[in-house]
């Protein structure tokens, strides 16, 4: 568009035309440390405070917990059980370790304008590093309660957040979530033994 003497690029045109925003969006980088998302899911966790803070009651916290997710950045939150019902836990970790049990998973959804699992480059991973900061502060806080959260890569994440209610696995395999957008980004998965209250299972 031109106003006068001077050229104003539409953001839609822009982004259609421009060979560099789609490599911005599009292409992988070639060094994998300028994905910051990558770097903050290495960093390690953080010990747990070896006191216990007090849950008068699971739904309490399980909506604490919801609030301080979207206060990170998260569009959608949700709870799950690990298991059936009654939850049954996770097998046991640790290597050489007292085994530890983990019966809930923290689930954590985000807008994003593209489809991470396509969109490879720096941009398209945008919601990636935003999920990445959600889970690993959400995290953090937890175990400075006295509680373990780990954060698991290997869990089917849009599975438990459709079990959590947040939404449902269409036919293309994409998580839709009702008013996010065209895309739904599901954060990998944040395991603890906080005592919390599962949500429902959604369905389409």
């Amino acid at each position: 568009m031109r106003v006068g003497p001077f050229t104003i690029q539409l953001p839609g045109a822009m982004r259609e035309d421009d060979p560099y925003w789609d490599a911005f969006i599009s292409a992988p980088p070639v060094d994998p440390n300028n994905v910051i998302a990558g770097g903050i899911r290495g960093l390690p966790e953080g010990t747990v405070y070896p006191i216990k803070t007090d849950v008068h009651s699971p739904e309490i916290m399980s909506r604490h917990v919801k609030e301080l997710a979207l206060f990170l950045g998260a569009d959608r939150c949700g709870i799950a059980a690990l298991g059936p019902s009654p939850p049954a836990p996770l097998p046991r970790l640790g290597e050489g370790k007292e085994a530890e049990e983990y019966p809930f998973a923290i689930v954590c959804v985000l807008k994003a304008d593209y489809d991470p699992r396509s969109a490879q480059g720096i941009g398209g991973q945008a919601p990636a590093l935003k999920g990445a900061y959600v889970t690993f502060n959400l995290g953090a806080w937890i175990r400075e309660c006295g509680y373990r959260a780990t954060r698991e890569g290997d869990l089917d994440a849009a599975g438990l957040a459709q079990r959590a209610g947040l939404g449902w696995v269409d036919g293309r395999g994409r998580f839709e979530v009702p008013g996010v957008g065209p895309y739904a980004y599901v954060t990998n998965v944040l395991r603890t033994d906080l005592p919390l209250a599962a949500d429902g299972k959604a369905v389409p």
